[in-house]
Parts: structure tokens; C-alpha cells; sequence
């Protein structure tokens, strides 16, 4: 196909008058880069290249070396080899991607970057003509599809979880309540024999099956009620956090002679209402698992790298046995020598989806006998 005779006039104005360049340039969207690849030094950004960074266009200097130093260093390398594989055979290997820039203000700029390679007379690669387009919105919009991907898979493997632990969990005490209930039924059920001490013990046990499940069912309700609100963090004072705590949990604090010894405490961003009960859930475990003699639990924070703050709740209880470490943190799931001790097995379940949603870790370590650590991370600077 011919070229129109409009085109061949404009590009004969782009020859003659260097206005219609600037109109040209100014009103489209994409920076334009004109690069010397013979010394791959010079390069000639228009100002629309620079504006897409916050720049104006007496700001940057005319060398890749700007470019260089302020693409993210992990794009860097994959440009490079483009660059390279293009000069090399521009017909097959075009030059485009998608790589990140910080802008000006600190923020990532992300832009499709697109080259065409300009040879010499002798077939030599001398030039790369390119432009950028500033797609930053499309790539956060990308960003936030996958991360609503992720949380709706997690959302479907609590959901399996959930069905599992129905199905598996409720069994004992629903086999219970309707073993029972047949053998109340065919020895008591036409009337003609009253209920006497054997049948009481029957139907007793048929209200502990019903009782249990309940407490099932409302546990499962109490980790699935666990949502995120990390819009309402605030700064946490830990002193009154623990002091809520310790306040809440006296009595069994004086039953069992417990000493709760506290360090540093420093402050962290979450939601006051979560943050309490992942203390809360803590502590009560080590009350709660404590061995013959009165439990001593040392808590205290420390800032480590990386804007966090590390929390260690420390007891000297009958710990966990290595092959049940990392099962701890699943629903129900009942270590080893935990059996004969009151509770669910959710609460260690609840405080890690809780750390979780703040954008924490939890861990534990742990020799039986010796007692139990766990580490807790939040966010020590504002989310």
C-alpha cells in the first residue's frame, strides 16, 4: 500500500519546520527517547518523557545514565538483555516491556517501553527511537485483581477447611448424641419402662455430645467472624493493652500463683480490639499449660529491621513436641498432653489470622518440658 500524499507532506513539514515537531511531540501521550547506541552515553528525552516522572525538562540531563539510576534495579537487567537481543536481530526481537520507574515524589511510576532500532548505511545499529506510556493505573489495577485473587483463594481454602473440620470434628459427638439416643429409644421409648439411673446416664451423655458440638459450631462461627480491619489501626499503647489483659484474667492469675513479667514494651499500628485478644489468647495458653509448678510469663517487644516490632510471650510450661509445631496453629488441632486441658483448639487459629490481617508473622519454638516462645511481628510505623 502506497503512502498518502497527506503523510509525504508531513513528513516533509517535520523536515522544514521544526513547530510542527514540538506540536507533534506536546500532544502526544508517550516521552519519546532518541539513544545513541554507538557510545549507548547520549540520549535525548522530550519533555513529555520527563513530565511522566514529575520532571521538568531543564531538570534532566540528556544521558542514559539518568534512566539508569532511576529504573527499579530489578528491571534493570531484563532491559539490558532486550536492548541487546533487539540490536542483535530487530526484525525477529522487538524491544517492548513493562518495567518501573520512581518518580520524583517517591512513587513508582510503571510505563510500557517500546524501541526501534535506526542502522547506518552499512547495516549497523546507530540509533534506538522509543517511547514510553505511563500505564501506572492498569498496573495497579493488576496489583489489586491478583491480591483479591489471593485473598479469595485463601478465602476458599478457610471455606474447605471449614467444611473439613465440620465433617471430621462434629463426627464423635454426633455419633455419640445418636448411639444413645437408639439405645434410649429401644429400651425406654414405648413407655413401659421408666427412666431409671442407666438411662439418666445415658441422656447425660447425649447433652455432653450436644454441648460439645456447640462449642464446635461457635468456634468455627468465632474464626470466621475474624475480618479485616486494618482501616481502623491505631497506635497501641501495650502497657494498657496488658493491663486490660492482666485485669480480665485475674482470678485465674491468683488461682495458679502465675507471675506475668513485662519488658519493653513498644508501640505498634493495629486494631486495639484484635491486638487484645492475640495478647489475650497467648497468655491464657500459658496459663493454661503451665505443669506443676506456678507459670512465670515474660513478655516483651523489640524493634527489628524492616519497620517492624518482634513480640515474645515466654513460659516455662510443658511445651510443645516437636512433630506438633507446626500443627499448632490449625483449628482444633490439640497438641500431645494438651487433651486433659479445657478449650477448643481455635484460639491459636484466631491469633494467627488475626497477625495475618496486620500484615504480621507468627511462630513459635518450643522444648517439652522447658517451656514455650512465641514470636509475634506487627507494623511499627503507620500502614
Amino acid at each position: 500500500m502506497t503512502d498518502h500524499y497527506l503523510k509525504t507532506e508531513l513528513l516533509a513539514l517535520l523536515q522544514q519546520d521544526p513547530r510542527v515537531f514540538r506540536f507533534l511531540d506536546e500532544g502526544v501521550l508517550d516521552g519519546i527517547f532518541y539513544l545513541n547506541a554507538e557510545t549507548f552515553e547520549d540520549e535525548w528525552y522530550s519533555p513529555q518523557f520527563k513530565a511522566l516522572f514529575g520532571y521538568e525538562d531543564d531538570e534532566i540531563g540528556n544521558t542514559t545514565q539518568w534512566w539508569q539510576d532511576n529504573i527499579f534495579s530489578e528491571d534493570l537487567e531484563r532491559v539490558m538483555k532486550n536492548y541487546e537481543a533487539h540490536l542483535a536481530d530487530p526484525d525477529n526481537v522487538p524491544y517492548e516491556q513493562t518495567v518501573r520507574y520512581r518518580h520524583k515524589d517517591g512513587s513508582t511510576v510503571w510505563v510500557r517501553c517500546r524501541g526501534l532500532v535506526i542502522k547506518n548505511e552499512e547495516g549497523v545499529p546507530v540509533r534506538l527511537l522509543g517511547a514510553h506510556t505511563d500505564v501506572s493505573d492498569i498496573a495497579r489495577t493488576e496489583e489489586t485483581l491478583a491480591a483479591k485473587v489471593v485473598a479469595l483463594e485463601q478465602a476458599n481454602r478457610e471455606l474447605e477447611q471449614f467444611a473439613y473440620l465440620a465433617s471430621h470434628d462434629l463426627q464423635e459427638p454426633l455419633r455419640m448424641v445418636a448411639s444413645f439416643s437408639k439405645m434410649i429409644s429401644d429400651i425406654y421409648g414405648d413407655g413401659n419402662k421408666p427412666l431409671d439411673e442407666q438411662g439418666q446416664k445415658w441422656l447425660g451423655y447425649m447433652c455432653e455430645g450436644a454441648q460439645r458440638m456447640q462449642k464446635l459450631i461457635n468456634s468455627l462461627l468465632a474464626l470466621s467472624r475474624i475480618k479485616d480491619q486494618t482501616r481502623e489501626m491505631e497506635l497501641i499503647d501495650m502497657s494498657e493493652v496488658m493491663g486490660e489483659i492482666v485485669t480480665d484474667l485475674a482470678v485465674r492469675i491468683h488461682e495458679k500463683n502465675a507471675k506475668i513479667l513485662t519488658g519493653n514494651l513498644p508501640a505498634f499500628y493495629g486494631v486495639h480490639s484484635q491486638v487484645r485478644q492475640v495478647f489475650q489468647n497467648l497468655l491464657s495458653n500459658a496459663l493454661k499449660f503451665n505443669g506443676d509448678d506456678p507459670p512465670v510469663v515474660r513478655i516483651r517487644g523489640d524493634e527489628i529491621e524492616g519497620g517492624m516490632v518482634q513480640y515474645t510471650v515466654q513460659d516455662e510450661g510443658i511445651g510443645i513436641p516437636q512433630h506438633d509445631r507446626g500443627k499448632v496453629f490449625d483449628a482444633f488441632y490439640r497438641a500431645r498432653g494438651s487433651k486433659n486441658v479445657a478449650g477448643s483448639g481455635i484460639g491459636l487459629s484466631i491469633t494467627k489470622k488475626i497477625v495475618t490481617l496486620h500484615g504480621g508473622t507468627i511462630r513459635c519454638e518450643s522444648e517439652p518440658g522447658h517451656g514455650t516462645t512465641f514470636f509475634v511481628t506487627f507494623k511499627a510505623t503507620a500502614p
